[in-house]
């Protein structure tokens, strides 16, 4: 109850911030705004199936909006590390707009810690998950926790080491009366595919015939 509080109102205050504080462009620090449109004309938009899919056991596809570089690479920085919170509707949309999102059940969010997620204050995954439902009126359910708190991927670079470190931290939610068909997982990066690997095993293990991956940009 304690940490659920103190969750909320630093969601809260993170709001109130925003709200006090004009936004800058993350690109040009243009006032009012965290993208402006002459450096949302600069991203290089290629929507590209993740040529790494054969070294996966389990994700049957991957689709990645655009590279991690420039201005993508200042969005998902910001968002992620800065908690500006309203990146994720940026995200959100960046992806529906930018590809032909496959027809599926349900968007799950890739789940984060709980030790992490008291430290960050959200998990963006799910921030951006919420807003992809808005928009493309598919609902989001959580159907993933992360049960152990497990080293950052980010700092693994031997893809063997990567899919080590995840081994066996991802559960399925008890109690869930169903399961669907087919469901995609969202995120904000994918580097070697591990953790959307990951929790596809564990969804196909419950029961889920089909899982694909789509996010943003490939680091």
């Amino acid at each position: 109850m304690l940490k659920t509080l103190i969750l909320l109102i630093k969601t809260l205050f993170q709001a109130l911030i925003e709200i006090i504080f004009p936004n800058f462009c993350v690109g040009c620090n243009k006032k009012d705004t965290l993208l402006c449109s002459n450096c949302y004309e600069k991203i290089e938009f290629s929507s590209f199936p993740f040529n790494k899919l054969e070294k996966l056991k389990y994700i049957d596809e991957i689709i990645v909006i655009c590279r991690y570089q420039g201005i993508i690479k200042k969005l998902i920085h910001e968002f992620k590390y800065k908690s500006v919170i309203n990146i994720g509707k940026i995200i959100a949309k960046l992806i529906y707009r930018s590809t032909n999102i496959p027809k599926c059940d349900l968007l799950i969010p890739i789940p984060i810690h709980k030790k992490k997620l008291d430290k960050r204050g959200f998990n963006q995954s799910e921030k951006i998950v919420r807003e992809l439902s808005i928009l493309t009126k598919i609902p989001i359910r959580n159907l993933l926790l992360k049960a152990t708190n497990t080293k950052s991927q980010m700092s693994i670079r031997d893809i063997k080491e990567r899919k080590n470190n995840l081994k066996n931290s991802f559960e399925i939610k008890k109690n869930i009366p169903s399961l669907p068909q087919k469901v995609i997982l969202i995120d904000d990066i994918v580097t070697t595919g591990s953790t959307l690997d990951e929790c596809a095993k564990i969804l196909k293990k419950a029961g889920v015939k089909k899982v694909v991956g789509l996010v943003l940009a490939k680091g």
